[in-house]
C-alpha cells in the first residue's frame, strides 16, 4: 500500500477549520464520532457513492431553521468520505502495477492527489507514453469512472536541469506536453467527461525535493493527477 495519509490535518484544516493536537500518523476514531448529532428538520437528499461504486443516500437539514454549522458538518463529512474512499481505490488498483516507489496518493486540502514518477510513464526527457504507461493510466480512468462529479487537473511536473531541444525548448513545453498526454490518454476512457478535465505544465516551479541532489531531482520529476474537492460548500439555509 503506497497510500499517504499524513496530510490528513491539511485536509481537514482546509475544509472544516484547525482541528485540536494536530500533528503526523493516521486519524483515530471515526469521523461520525467527531460531529453531533443531527436535529430533527426538514431535508434533501444527496447521492454519494461508496467504495464500492454503489450509490448511498446522505440526508442534510434544509429550511429556515436548519443550523449552518451542522449543515456545514454533514457536508463535510460527506466530502471527506468521498475522498478516502478515491484514494484507497487508487492505493489498491495501482499496487498491483507499480512499485511504491514509482507513485503515491495522498488526501491534501485541494482533494486527493495521485503523484506518479516520470520513469513510470515517461522516457528521460520525452513525453511519449509507452504500452506499459498507457495500461497504468487506463487503471487510473477505471477509478475515476466511479467519481463522475469531481474535476480534475493533470499537472506535468520537472526538475530544475534546463532541457533545450527543438521540440522541448525548456522545462515548460516538456511538462505541458507530458500533461497534455496524460489527460488524452486518460479520456481515451469514453466514461469519462473531457469537460472535467484540465491539463497544465508546472515547470520547475513547485519542487517538492532538493534540485541539488539526485534523489531530490528524481521527486521533483513527477506527473500529478488532482481530483478536486470543494473546499467549502455554500449554506443552503
Amino acid at each position: 500500500s503506497n497510500l499517504d495519509v499524513r496530510k490528513y490535518e491539511a485536509f481537514f484544516e482546509g475544509l472544516n477549520g484547525p482541528i485540536d493536537n494536530a500533528g503526523e500518523g493516521t486519524l483515530e476514531g471515526s469521523v461520525e464520532e467527531a460531529l453531533p448529532p443531527p436535529s430533527p428538520s426538514p431535508a434533501t437528499d444527496v447521492e454519494t457513492e461508496d467504495s464500492d461504486a454503489a450509490t448511498t443516500t446522505t440526508t442534510i437539514p434544509v429550511g429556515d431553521e436548519c443550523d449552518d454549522e451542522e449543515l456545514e458538518n454533514e457536508l463535510f463529512r460527506v466530502t471527506l468520505e468521498e475522498a478516502e474512499a478515491l484514494a484507497q481505490q487508487l492505493d489498491d488498483a495501482l499496487s498491483v502495477h507499480l512499485d511504491e516507489s514509482d507513485y503515491s496518493v495522498d488526501l491534501e486540502q485541494r482533494g486527493v492527489v495521485l503523484r506518479l514518477a516520470d520513469n513510470a510513464l515517461f522516457a528521460s526527457g520525452q513525453a511519449t507514453l509507452d504500452e506499459v504507461a498507457q495500461g497504468v493510466l487506463a487503471v487510473v480512468a477505471e477509478v475515476l469512472v466511479g467519481h463522475p462529479g469531481n474535476d480534475v487537473e493533470v499537472e506535468g511536473h520537472t526538475d530544475n536541469r534546463p532541457t533545450s531541444t527543438s521540440r522541448f525548448p525548456s522545462n515548460w513545453e516538456l511538462s505541458s506536453a507530458r500533461a497534455t498526454n496524460v489527460l488524452r490518454e486518460l479520456l481515451a476512457d469514453a466514461e469519462l467527461e473531457p469537460a472535467r478535465f484540465a491539463a497544465v505544465g508546472r515547470a520547475d516551479t513547485i519542487p517538492r525535493g532538493d534540485n541539488d541532489t539526485e534523489e531530490g531531482r528524481a521527486e521533483n520529476r513527477r506527473t500529478e493527477i488532482v481530483v478536486m474537492f470543494p473546499e467549502t460548500v455554500a449554506a443552503t439555509c
